[in-house]
């Protein structure tokens, strides 16, 4: 099931726009979301309600390309602070809050402790994607991924948009709900001529524009080792850069987080900030 919440949008000072949608506790502990490399400002039902009993308000932010956030071009993932910054300003947010990266939302969490360091306390990375851009985290690979990521630094982006057309038309024609969050998503990302993940692709494998060393927040992060998607040893070698990280081991052989990594992510956000 789908937490329905109201989509809105922030125009930022040169024209860009940015949707966002709140869902959990209204009020409650203030955490930036960042969905996958298929998603928008929709959720599911479940971690809203996980969110809204742990007293945490998540503020989902959809990337360029997604959901009702028209496409942007963007140099890097260091970018993505300086988009953000314009949306609390306009919003009643507080000034102090955590983030939360799911899969290839990941990098953008890692930016936005980095690029607003004074404002972001944790960050919790569920399956994140790590630092392929460094060729020792990408070596954990598969050769046919490390092939793709060459092919996403070096193809245009007519090219990339339709290789991720192909990809993902595929993987629709394998969901079965279509009133369910990823065909909600692959239909956004189709009306954006499939611009969201060719860029994330692109900029995955772009050096990031900062360095991991300056994420100096605690960071909280869960993967299988069994992901099928996100190798567990390139984690691992990526997060060894980190100055205070912690990697939960999830049971669940899956990219997809289990229900015990959900309560875990929560109890982590509603509880009270170390201070270090």
């Amino acid at each position: 099931m789908t937490s329905v919440a109201p989509v809105q949008v922030v125009t930022l000072s040169d024209g860009g726009v940015v949707a966002y949608a709140r869902h959990g506790a209204p009020g409650g502990r203030l955490v930036v979301m960042h969905h996958g490399l298929v998603g928008n400002t929709e959720m599911d039902a479940g971690w809203a309600a996980l969110a809204a009993k742990a007293g945490v308000e998540l503020l989902v932010l959809a990337r360029p390309g997604y959901g009702a956030s028209p496409p942007r071009a963007m140099s890097s993932v260091a970018d993505w602070p300086a988009c953000v910054e314009a949306v609390l300003e306009r919003l009643e947010v507080p000034e102090r809050f955590d983030v939360l990266g799911l899969s290839a939302g990941a990098p953008y969490a890692y930016a936005l402790a980095a690029g607003l360091r004074a404002r972001v306390e944790r960050v919790a990375i569920v399956s994140g994607v790590p630092r392929v851009c460094e060729p020792d985290v990408l070596a954990h690979y598969a050769e046919v991924n490390q092939a793709a990521y060459a092919g996403f630094l070096s193809a245009d982006d007519e090219t990339l948009r339709s290789q991720f057309e192909g990809w993902l038309q595929v993987l629709a024609s394998t969901v079965e709900d279509e009133d369910g969050l990823m065909a909600a998503a692959l239909r956004d990302i189709q009306h954006h001529g499939y611009a969201g993940p060719a860029r994330e692709a692109r900029l995955q494998a772009r050096p990031w524009g900062f360095r991991m060393e300056d994420v100096h927040q605690q960071v909280e992060l869960w993967h299988a080792r069994g992901d099928d998607q996100v190798p567990f040893e390139a984690v691992k070698t990526s997060i060894r850069q980190l100055p205070r990280a912690r990697l939960n081991i999830q049971e669940h052989p899956s990219h997809m987080p289990s229900e015990e990594t959900a309560r875990a992510v929560f109890r982590f956000l509603s509880s009270p900030v170390a201070r270090s």
